[in-house]
């Protein structure tokens, strides 16, 4: 197994995170043209942050102590229904007939890649 220094490994993860980052970025830049292109490049940044907050809420799996009721997934439970809400949020948002591309881009892009 390769042991690293821990501020190397701390560098080393930075450096591939502003690396991907960039890249992701970039492609939704070069491809201005290709919506839905650009939707899934965006949502490829964002769908991290959805990861983590479900990874999060899985930690309140099991607290439930009470008899008939340990068997809930508590976290799961709560991850999912606030994933249900913005993605109703976003497509209630959507609907509205003022907003730019860009803007309507965005909404997709949160609604598939951190909701999603």
């Amino acid at each position: 197994c390769l042991s690293l220094d821990p501020l190397l490994e701390f560098l080393l993860h930075f450096l591939l995170f502003f690396l991907t980052t960039g890249l992701l970025i970039g492609g939704a830049i070069a491809f201005q043209n290709d919506t839905i292109i650009q939707v899934q490049f965006v949502s490829t940044l964002l769908a991290p942050f959805g990861t983590f907050a479900r990874w999060y809420l899985s930690g309140l799996n099991g607290s439930i102590k009470r008899k008939n009721w340990e068997w809930l997934p508590v976290g799961t439970l709560l991850a999912n229904m606030i994933a249900c809400a913005i993605s109703a949020l976003m497509a209630a948002l959507k609907q509205q007939p003022n907003y730019s591309a860009l803007t309507i881009m965005f909404i997709k892009a949160i609604s598939t890649g951190f909701a999603g």
